[in-house]
Order: structure tokens, then C-alpha cells, then sequence
């Protein structure tokens, strides 16, 4: 006796696989403590600079999120 694999019956693909394009990709976002670390300064002086303008945050519930672009942009 021989051994066959089951077979998979067709299920149709809901979408064709297409490339997405960043802006629609979702970003990861950074919680201060990641981010502070990432700068290499205090969670206080993050929440300074974000109190200043200095720096984007964005509000989830009550806490901060930081995009990795905008760390990046202000290191530069």
C-alpha cells in the first residue's frame, strides 16, 4: 500500500497577492520606554521634548506612541 497525501480541496484566494505600498503597510509604534531607550535619554527628558514640540508623539489611551520615522527625523 502506498501513502497519499490528503488532499486540500480549492479555496479561492479572497485577493491576489499584490505588493502594498508603505503608506498602507501599519507602522510599529514605539511606547516611551522603547523610545527613550532607542534616543539613549531618560523617559522624562522624551516626555520633555514632546511637551516642547520638539518632538511627535501620538496619544493611545493615556499613554505615548512614537513612530520610528520621527525618532529618526529628529536624530537627524
Amino acid at each position: 500500500m502506498t501513502w497519499k497525501p490528503k488532499s486540500i480541496p480549492d479555496q479561492p484566494n479572497p485577493e491576489p497577492s499584490r505588493s502594498k505600498s508603505s503608506a498602507q503597510m501599519p507602522t510599529r509604534l514605539l511606547v516611551s520606554h522603547e523610545a527613550a531607550a532607542y534616543l539613549g535619554i531618560s523617559t522624562k527628558t522624551l516626555k520633555r521634548l514632546v511637551s516642547q514640540g520638539e518632538l511627535r508623539a501620538r496619544r493611545v489611551s493615556k499613554s505615548m506612541r512614537f513612530e520610528l520615522a520621527d525618532l529618526q527625523a529628529f536624530v537627524a
